[in-house]
């Protein structure tokens, strides 16, 4: 199953707390199943598409929880969903 993941540092971290989330990712880095990693040009958010098992993401959000803030969502490709959108409006 397809995951898209949000990530944000948490309000408030310090430059420390910054280098230490950098150190974590070089260490543990994303999941194996890390389709795409994105971080938006003003570094104030990432995005990541997965498409582990739910509990491989949770294992890997316990490595970073103590620093940023998380929303994960299942996600479907647009042409899988538009044939149950066009259905579920008839």
């Amino acid at each position: 199953m397809l995951h898209m993941t949000t990530y944000r540092l948490k309000p408030f971290a310090t430059k420390a707390e910054r280098v230490k989330v950098m150190e974590l990712f070089a260490k543990h880095g994303t999941t194996p199943g890390t389709l795409g990693h994105w971080v938006s040009a003003d570094a104030t958010v990432g995005w990541l598409i997965s498409n582990d098992e739910v509990a491989e993401v949770f294992k890997k959000i316990l490595v970073y929880v103590e620093y940023l803030e998380y929303e994960v969502r299942p996600a479907l490709p647009i042409e899988e969903a538009a044939p149950l959108i066009l259905e579920a409006i008839k």
